[in-house]
C-alpha cells in the first residue's frame, strides 16, 4: 500500500507552484525576451558535498605570484608530488597542475573546453583581506552567517543568500526568469537527482526528480492497468478538502510526467557515448544526457540540472580519499562532454561545479584537512573561453593576508554571486535584471567573469 506521503514524493518533484504572480512581475521582460527567442540552453550544476580540498586539485607549479615551493611547505605532508601533477597553462603564461586523477579534465582544459573559476566563495561584500574581515565584529552581516559550517554553506551557495533564508534557490529563480521560453512545456525545467537543496526550487516552479535508474512511477501497479486507474481514480476524487485535493493534483501531475519521460526515454536511440562503469556521477550524468536527446518531445528550450557527489568532507586519510573522487569527476564530465558533441548541443549546454567551501591549506594531525572558505571550479562546454584560469589563485602560504585563521582559510577573491551571474547572463538574464535572480550580486563593482562566451 502507497501512503499520502509516498504519493506526495512521488508528484512533488515535477510539480508546479502556485501564485507568487506580484512578486515574480520583474520577470516580464526576460519572459517575451526568452518567448522570441528559444533556442536551446541548458545548465548542469554538479555539487561536490562535503567541501572539496580544491587546493590539491588544483596546485600551482611556476606561476607570476608562487610557485610549487610554496604549495609544498604550506601543504606539507598533503603536497602531491611535482612530477605526479597534469600541467596546464594559462594564457598569460603561468603553469599550474591538475590533480594526478584528472587526466580527461586536463584534455578538456587543452582543448580549450573547460576553464577554471580561482577562490570563488560566499562573500555578503568583496573583503580586501584578513585585517578588514578581523576588524568587523563578532555576526557582523558584512560576513556570510555561520562560515566554515556545512549546512549553512550548502544552503547559502544555493540560494544565493549569505546572511538569511530564502524560500527559493538561484537555480530556481533563473527557471522562474526564463519561464516563458519553456512555454507549452510537459514537464519541469529544472531535474534533479533526488538530493537538491533549495538550489532547484523557484517560485513558480518545482524541480523534477529524476534518479540515474530513471523516472519515478507509482510503485506496486506495474503494468496492471486497472491498479494505475484506480489509483489515479483515488488521487481525482473530490472529498471537499482543498489541502487533500491539492496534494492529490500534485501527485498525478508527477505521475502523469513520470509516465511520459519514461516512455520517451524508453523509445529514444540509445547513446552512442560510453559511460564510466561503478561511477554514480557518470550514472547521473547519463541521465541528464538521456534527458537532454528529449528535449523537443518535452517541449523544453531551457534546462537546468543538479548532480551531486559526496564524500570530500576529507578530515582524515584525505590523499587516499580524495584521488578517487576526483578521477570520478574528470571521467564523469569528459563522457558527459562527449554525449553533448553527439546530440550536438555542446555549445549549448555549460556544466560547472560548485562545493560548500574549500579546505584548510595546513593539514590536521589526521593527515586531512579543516573547513575553509573560497576554493577552485570547473566550468565545461564549448560556449566556455576554455583553456585558462579566471580570477585571482591566492598565495598559499600561510599567515597571507587573505587568511583567516593562519591555517590557510582564505578569503574568497570572486563571489558566489559573480560566479552564478556569469552562467545567469548566458542563460540569458541581462545585467538591469540580474539581481531578480541574485539579489546580491549588486554589492560587488563587476557582476560577471569572463569564461563564457
Amino acid at each position: 500500500m502507497k501512503t499520502r506521503r509516498d504519493f506526495l514524493r512521488i508528484g512533488i518533484g515535477a510539480a508546479s507552484a502556485f501564485g507568487a504572480a506580484g512578486a515574480l512581475s520583474k520577470l516580464g521582460e526576460i519572459n517575451a525576451l526568452a518567448a522570441g527567442n528559444p533556442s536551446y540552453q541548458a545548465l548542469v550544476c554538479i555539487f561536490l558535498a562535503g567541501g572539496n580540498d580544491s587546493n590539491n586539485t588544483i596546485v600551482p607549479i611556476t606561476t607570476v605570484q608562487q610557485n610549487y615551493s610554496v604549495y609544498s611547505a604550506a601543504r606539507q605532508g598533503l603536497a602531491l608530488a611535482q612530477g605526479s601533477l597534469l600541467p596546464i597553462v594559462t594564457k598569460s603564461g603561468d603553469t599550474y597542475g591538475l590533480h594526478p586523477s584528472m587526466p580527461e579534465v586536463q584534455t578538456l582544459y587543452q582543448n580549450g573546453k573547460a576553464a577554471i573559476m580561482a577562490n570563488v566563495g560566499m562573500l555578503v561584500v568583496p573583503l580586501a583581506n584578513s585585517s578588514a574581515y578581523n576588524a568587523l565584529p563578532i555576526g557582523s552581516p558584512m560576513v556570510p552567517t555561520n562560515l566554515f559550517s556545512h549546512s549553512d554553506q550548502t544552503s547559502q551557495w544555493q540560494m544565493g543568500v549569505p546572511t538569511g533564508l530564502s524560500s527559493t534557490g538561484w537555480g530556481g529563480r533563473l527557471a522562474d526568469f526564463v519561464a516563458a521560453a519553456n512555454n507549452g512545456a510537459q514537464y519541469p525545467s529544472i531535474v534533479n537527482n533526488g538530493g537538491c537543496g533549495p538550489f532547484c526550487t523557484g517560485a513558480q516552479t518545482l524541480p523534477g526528480v529524476v534518479p540515474s535508474s530513471g523516472p519515478i512511477g507509482l510503485a506496486g501497479t506495474g503494468s496492471d492497468s486497472a491498479r494505475l486507474n484506480g489509483s489515479q481514480q483515488v488521487l481525482s476524487f473530490d472529498n471537499g478538502l482543498k489541502l487533500v485535493q491539492a496534494a492529490n493534483s500534485i501527485s498525478n501531475r508527477g505521475i502523469s510526467q513520470g509516465a511520459l519521460l519514461s516512455n520517451l526515454l524508453a523509445s529514444a536511440t540509445p547513446l552512442a557515448t560510453q559511460f564510466p562503469a561503478a561511477n554514480p556521477l557518470g550514472d547521473q550524468l547519463k541521465m541528464v544526457a538521456r534527458i537532454i536527446g528529449v528535449r523537443s518531445q518535452l517541449g523544453l528550450t531551457r534546462q537546468i540540472f543538479f548532480c551531486s557527489l559526496g564524500g570530500f568532507d576529507t578530515h582524515g586519510s584525505e590523499t587516499s580519499i580524495q584521488g578517487p573522487l576526483l578521477q570520478q569527476v574528470s571521467q564523469a564530465v569528459s563522457a558527459f562532454y562527449s554525449a553533448t558533441v553527439e546530440l550536438g548541443v555542446d555549445s549549448q549546454v555549460t556544466t560547472f561545479t560548485t562545493s560548500e567551501f574549500s579546505r584548510t591549506v595546513m593539514s590536521n594531525s589526521n593527515g586531512g584537512t579543516d573547513h575553509a572558505w573560497g576554493g577552485h571550479h570547473f566550468i565545461i562546454g564549448s560556449s566556455v573561453v576554455g583553456g585558462d584560469l579566471y580570477g585571482s589563485y591566492p598565495e598559499l602560504a600561510l599567515g597571507n593576508p587573505l587568511d583567516v585563521t593562519g591555517r590557510g582559510s582564505l578569503i574568497p577573491t570572486t563571489s558566489v554571486d559573480q560566479y552564478a551571474a556569469t552562467l545567469a547572463a548566458w542563460f540569458g538574464v541581462p545585467p538591469a535584471s540580474m539581481a531578480s535572480v541574485l539579489p546580491n550580486v549588486v554589492n560587488f563593482p563587476s557582476q560577471t567573469v569572463s569564461f563564457l562566451g
